[in-house]
């Protein structure tokens, strides 16, 4: 996103001296080095932290861009009084418990942030075993395992606290520094110098070595509170940019979507195309599908099904064109019925729809009759539009647009929806994709189960549906088969 980049850029920039003007009053970072490492000795001296291994000159070939003249290279040990990490209470022997010692983890080490949504403490008696990570304030830290290796912070709690061996603390000789490294340590140079050549970054790790080891560019004092002072003005702003960005993400992604949603819903309530006087009204269609019907039920190749419901204005949830009507989706379709296979058989089950697309994905899965399994019952045609019935905002819904051999036979998780005349199916298809579909389908009534809520035939039969004149069907389809791609191009 552009805030990030933006951040990473600034912070690049203000430990390549490009944010703040040099100036000439601030003394050279060459003369502060000297005073830490006076301090440091003095310390020393005094028994008050240990000394450590020299750490090496720092070579040309390590040094990876030019600083301002009043500026130096230095190895973050040189500046520290000890670097060190914690212990996980496990290997201590020690509990968690409700109170006693904050322990920060590393999910705790934000990016100059300490994130105490969840904390979590252990016995007192873990300070007495690992008292050498005991936290004071100012201390800077810094994750040095996992994925959100590298993330610094400072740490400003008045707080009994320790870590755990995720998190590396860094206890500086000048305290007040402590808020330009934590900027260096969240700079894109520091991230590229822990990473070095590890490759699997979930498992990388840090050792403190390393951590000493690390080159930083050191200005003067005085700089380096500029440099502070102008990466924090700054940040609210990219702050408040990244916010947009999300809010803007969350558009971008949900608009295709949306879109298609508002077109299936203007196309089922007459908004999507002209009415004409001359396609007839949508009720002498239904009469002519029932009349269908009827000579099927008496040629006994279907079953004469329940009666349905008349439909009371009270389930009526828009206004619809006058040439259209209302009907219930079982009273202008009908289906095969069931069988048990007794043949090799195509299974087509709820994993064979794609449900991005809404097309049959795969049909590879032939099967002989002594491997049906118990679903595999509803018999299906071309042109049938299938319908999974469980969990249905998954969506799993697709016209069957070609003849399958061997015969196809769907899972009883499937409505399969027949019309006995050329009614068009893809208007039927893309009805059952609509939000008002979608809404009667996941409503708590007419909907079971929680986990897994699902449609039952009977009211899948008993949904209604906005029924036009099979002319202004025909356009309805025409015209989102030319809209909805589109959307699909927003992606």
């Amino acid at each position: 996103m552009i805030a990030e980049r933006l951040r990473k850029s600034i912070l690049q920039a203000a430990i390549q001296g490009k944010l703040t003007e040099q100036l000439p009053e601030d003394g050279d970072a060459k003369d502060l080095l000297v005073k830490i490492q006076a301090e440091k000795a003095q310390l020393i001296k005094n028994g008050k932290i240990k000394k450590e291994k020299a750490l090496s000159e720092i070579t040309e070939e390590e040094i990876p861009f030019e600083i301002p003249e009043n500026w130096c290279w230095v190895r973050l040990g040189e500046v520290c009084k000890m670097v060190t990490k914690g212990s996980s209470p496990k290997w201590q022997g020690v509990n968690y418990c409700s109170s006693g010692v904050l322990f920060v983890t590393s999910e705790n080490v934000g990016c100059e942030k300490l994130l105490l949504d969840a904390e979590k403490y252990v016995d007192l008696k873990f300070n007495e075993l690992q008292s050498r990570s005991i936290l004071e304030v100012g201390d800077v830290l810094t994750n040095i395992v996992g994925a959100s290796i590298g993330r610094a912070t400072i740490f400003n709690l008045e707080e009994n606290a320790n870590i755990n061996q995720a998190v590396a603390l860094i206890r500086l000789i000048m305290v007040d520094m402590g808020r330009y490294i934590v900027k260096y340590l969240n700079s894109p140079l520091a991230y590229s110098i822990m990473m070095g050549n590890k490759v699997d970054t979930a498992r990388a790790n840090i050792s403190l070595t390393d951590i000493s080891n690390f080159i930083v560019p050191l200005p003067p004092f005085a700089e380096q509170q500029r440099i502070v002072e102008k990466i924090e003005e700054l940040l609210p702003q990219l702050e408040k940019l990244e916010k947009d960005e999300i809010k803007l993400d969350v558009v971008r992604k949900s608009f295709p979507k949306k879109m298609k949603d508002s077109l299936l819903q203007s196309a089922i309530q007459g908004k999507l195309t002209e009415q004409l006087e001359s396609d007839g009204d949508a009720r002498d269609l239904v009469a002519q599908i029932q009349k269908e019907k009827a000579r099927l039920i008496k040629e006994k190749k279907i079953k004469k099904e329940k009666d349905l419901p008349e439909i009371t204005e009270d389930e009526i949830p828009f206004d619809i064109p006058k040439n259209w009507c209302w009907v219930r989706l079982g009273t202008i379709t009908y289906n095969h019925g069931q069988k048990c296979p007794d043949q090799e058989f195509t299974y087509i089950d709820i994993s064979s729809i794609n449900n991005e697309k809404n097309t049959l994905g795969s049909l590879d899965n032939v099967l002989q009759p002594n491997a049906a399994p118990s679903r595999a019952r509803k018999i299906v045609h071309k042109g049938d539009v299938i319908y999974a019935t469980v969990r249905p905002y998954l969506h799993n819904i697709c016209v069957i647009d070609r003849n399958i051999e061997p015969e196809p036979i769907v899972s009883t998780g499937f409505a399969v929806v027949c019309t006995p005349m050329p009614i068009l199916n893809k208007y039927l298809f893309r009805y059952l994709l609509s939000p008002a579909f979608d809404s009667y389908a996941n409503d708590n009534e007419n909907s079971r189960g929680v986990a897994y809520p699902a449609i039952n035939d009977a009211k899948f039969a008993k949904a209604l549906i906005p029924l036009p004149p099979l002319a202004e069907q025909h356009r309805i389809v025409e015209r989102l088969e030319k809209l909805l791609p589109l959307c699909d191009a927003l992606e």
